[in-house]
């Protein structure tokens, strides 16, 4: 009886660690604190991120919160914030969006002070402010850049271009891509799911199918 709950044990415990493909996300993690890999979370804070949702929140504040409950998984990575300029961030205040949006600018910034990027995980709602220099930038970071779409889901011209942009850098880059208005909780969790695969099984092109 002692082995059979023995057995039970180890296997919710491997339920309750698995990422995708089957690869347990505590091994994930173990091996990316060994190797001092730079997972990388770079979160867009130009002034579209205060826009008001339809829960009443700001969409840079469900972001904010879904950055915290991955800190509370422990999985290893850092926090770059970006809107004009480009700078690191711990994950205590919620940082204030102002500005534009110069993601070239912070991929540059990434290649400048990291050394040995594993890979970079953007977070953004819209467009670049030079699209054309964004993607030059990535293909000089040498790495993976997964990318969640948070912006407005909707048939417009500039929605339109903002998310074949973002999943035009992911596959360039083979990196993962997901899109997501966050207007409703079920929403939010999908986005919670999207960003854990994404920190800790990221590398693969392709659109995450959950």
């Amino acid at each position: 009886m002692a082995e059979s709950n023995n057995s039970l044990v180890a296997l919710k415990h491997h339920l309750a660690t698995s990422g995708v493909n089957g690869t347990s996300l505590a091994l994930r993690k173990e091996s990316l604190a060994k190797t001092k890999e730079e997972n990388i979370l770079l979160l867009d804070i130009s002034g579209s991120m205060a826009d008001v949702l339809q829960s009443g929140q700001r969409r840079v504040d469900i972001l904010w919160n879904l950055v915290q409950q991955m800190r509370g998984k422990n999985i290893p990575f850092r926090i770059c914030i970006f809107n004009e300029s480009t700078e690191w961030c711990e994950p205590t205040e919620c940082p204030q969006p102002y500005s534009s949006t110069n993601l070239g600018g912070a991929l540059q910034f990434l290649a400048n002070n990291c050394s040995g990027l594993h890979q970079v995980t953007l977070i953004t709602d819209g467009l670049p402010d030079n699209p054309d220099y964004a993607l030059s930038e990535a293909q000089k970071l040498g790495c993976p850049i997964n990318v969640l779409y948070v912006g407005p889901d909707d048939q417009e011209y500039n929605s339109l271009y903002a998310k074949a942009f973002c999943a035009n850098l992911a596959l360039a880059s083979q990196g993962k891509y997901a899109s997501n208005s966050l207007n409703s909780e079920i929403l939010q969790l999908t986005a919670n799911n999207d960003l854990r695969l994404m920190l800790t099984e990221g590398q693969g092109k392709g659109q995450i199918n959950l």
